[in-house]
């Protein structure tokens, strides 16, 4: 890991220089997403809520996005039902 970051320090702060630069331009109400589900709170979203964003990770992304196809496809129920059942399993 440490070489990996020693080689790629420039795109790095590229990167967080890139991201910050768009975090300015947003609204107050704007949500963050990043469809990187593991780890949950990646950097990307760290900085989102220090510049005081609400943000989305992308395990509550995948979540959503089962829930919302299983009730297209197969349900009847309210779809914050089936989001519900789908956290606790």
């Amino acid at each position: 890991k440490k070489d990996w970051i020693l080689q790629n320090t420039e795109l790095m702060i590229k990167n967080y220089d890139q991201s910050i630069n768009i975090f300015k331009q947003l609204r107050n109400d704007t949500v963050i997403m990043d469809v990187v589900y593991q780890p949950e709170r990646t950097a990307f979203l760290r900085m989102a809520n220090f510049f005081g964003f609400k943000t989305l990770s992308g395990k509550r992304m995948n979540l959503l996005q089962a829930a919302f196809g299983f009730h297209r496809a197969f349900s009847k129920n309210n779809l914050n039902d089936i989001v519900k059942i789908m956290e606790k399993v």
